[in-house]
């Protein structure tokens, strides 16, 4: 009897819990279907839909713990539809036309005086006189800012526009950040100009106005460092050596002989040059500029160029050109104060510097800025910003790499790291 009775009482007492789980489901099950009924299935459009989206997500576990593997799959596949027809996505940049943010209000529609002469603004005689007082006026500005060490400010630019190609802006975004890092290096300032300050010197000619614009607006430059946005610095511990143009006011890359004797119109290059703040360069720069303007006067200077200048083709008239016969036929008046450097790379051709890198770094050093380490590797021909160059474009961007690459690592160095090869965008640690 005894055994009986306390069998019924632990039976029910294991009854109850499970009575009450029951009721407790079924109470929640019957909620959830009123909810449903009331407000209907939100997004997902249809109870069916709604079931097959928890069965999903509560059965697909295994999918989610790897979000990685997917996001990279989708990107392969994005990239990969990218090549083939343009996305619909209003989200997708790959879809967007950037050129669509730029309004070209277009050009002047008069024609310049073809009998007035060209001049980059009002004639400016005393120069000299002006910056002198300045200078005395504000001792916290000097213009030299230690011992034969000059204040240096280096100007780069590109065009205000997105690149003609995809990759472009990608090499103008290293080619700035590699002069950076040189100008941090050496105490040296840098300008980035993306303004078209004179539409009748676009091009090759650019240069020009802008570099008279800030010797004038900022008297405490002794030396303006121009460098063309298709050069990169590749020896960073290079020191220039100031004190040996004391006497001088302009410092090209080239040779007397070629320029004065041969008129080889390669002469010296224009895309990394030194130019003093004073008036013999303002008085330069005037007498620069006349071949310069678009149109029939740099159509029928080129003509002439051509004809003067040794092994120079047809073609509508450039700034190195016009230098190289400036200073070829008034040598007496410009070629004094004119220093031709090639003691150094300050202008390195790229096609026969960039694939001796490796070599180099094998047999000698940073700080020698010559032919072993070049100082300044510039990429002529290759035009990574335009639709087409005059080398291969992959040839092109692959050297741009190498030589980015080859400078970077010189900077890296100082953190412990180096690229994994000159190729490369990967890094680690560096065993030095």
């Amino acid at each position: 009897m005894l055994d009986w009775c306390l069998g019924s009482y632990r039976d029910r007492l294991f009854q109850r819990p499970t009575c009450h789980a029951k009721v407790t489901l079924l109470c929640l099950f019957m909620t959830a279907i009123v909810l449903l009924g009331t407000i209907g299935a939100g997004k997902f459009g249809t109870q069916e839909q709604h079931f097959n989206y928890l069965r999903h997500n509560f059965y697909s576990s295994r999918k989610r713990a790897e979000p990685q593997k997917v996001v990279i799959e989708l990107t392969r596949n994005n990239s990969r539809n990218d090549t083939n027809t343009k996305s619909d996505d209003p989200n997708s940049y790959a879809s967007f036309d950037v050129n669509k943010l730029f309004v070209d209000e277009g050009e002047d529609d008069e024609n310049p005086d073809s009998d007035k002469p060209y001049s980059l603004g009002p004639k400016i005689s005393d120069w000299d006189q002006k910056r002198a007082e300045w200078l005395g006026e504000n001792p916290k500005f000097p213009n030299f800012v230690g011992p034969d060490k000059p204040r240096v400010l280096l100007v780069t630019g590109s065009s205000p526009k997105p690149c003609e190609n995809r990759v472009g802006d990608h090499y103008l975004l290293k080619s700035i950040k590699n002069k950076i890092d040189y100008c941090r290096l050496h105490g040296i300032d840098i300008f980035y100009n993306m303004a078209l300050l004179d539409a009748e010197m676009a091009g090759f000619w650019a240069k020009l106005p802008l570099i008279r614009k800030l010797l004038v607006s900022q008297p405490e430059i002794e030396f303006l460092w121009w460098m063309d946005s298709d050069a990169m610095f590749t020896d960073m511990a290079f020191e220039v050596p100031w004190e040996k143009y004391k006497d001088y006011n302009l410092v090209m890359h080239g040779w007397k002989e070629m320029v004065y004797d041969q008129r080889n119109w390669i002469g010296l290059n224009t895309g990394s040059f030194f130019i003093r703040n004073c008036q013999w360069s303002l008085d330069l720069l005037d007498a620069w500029a006349p071949m310069g303007p678009k149109g029939k006067v740099r159509d029928e200077a080129g003509k002439l160029l051509a004809k003067e200048l040794r092994g120079r083709p047809v073609f509508e008239a450039d700034d190195q050109s016009a230098m190289v016969y400036l200073l070829a036929t008034q040598r007496d008046k410009w070629g004094e104060k004119v220093y031709l450097e090639n003691a150094y790379y300050l202008h390195g051709y790229w096609e026969i510097l960039v694939d001796r890198y490796e070599e180099m770094i094998e047999k000698y050093h940073a700080g020698l800025g010559d032919d072993r380490w070049p100082l300044v590797t510039h990429f002529v021909g290759c035009k990574p910003c335009g639709k087409a160059g005059d080398y291969p474009v992959e040839r092109c961007l692959k050297q741009m790499d190498r030589a980015f690459n080859f400078g970077d690592d010189q900077i890296l160095q100082i953190y412990g790291y180096a690229h994994t090869s000159l190729a490369a965008w990967r890094i680690r640690k560096s065993s030095n």
